[in-house]
């Protein structure tokens, strides 16, 4: 993070659940953290930005820059976690870009 200072605003999450964060009664999910990051990003009024992830960070990365194409200039993603079948997986139905 610190080597992306000079020429970035660097926001790092420590998402609802986990860290530091409070631990609510709910059920998490990957489509919910991807809810929270948006409307965080919204509250700050970042309309577009640069996201990069590793591990479940990375799969979130992905995640985001599919759902919101328009919102993401760059994704960085470095071992994405989960973000692919493993070969023994049954065929995944494919999805239609969001519009």
């Amino acid at each position: 993070i610190g080597s992306l200072r000079g020429g970035f605003r660097v926001i790092a999450f420590d998402l609802p659940g986990s860290g530091y964060s409070d631990k609510l009664d709910r059920a998490y999910g990957l489509e919910f953290y991807e809810d929270v990051i948006v409307r965080f990003l919204d509250v700050l009024g970042i309309e577009r930005c640069h996201v990069a992830g590793g591990s479940m960070g990375g799969n979130l990365a992905l995640r985001l820059a599919y759902r919101f194409p328009g919102r993401f200039l760059r994704v960085v993603a470095w071992s994405p976690a989960g973000a692919w079948e493993s070969a023994s997986s049954p065929p995944a139905r494919r999805a239609a870009p969001p519009s």
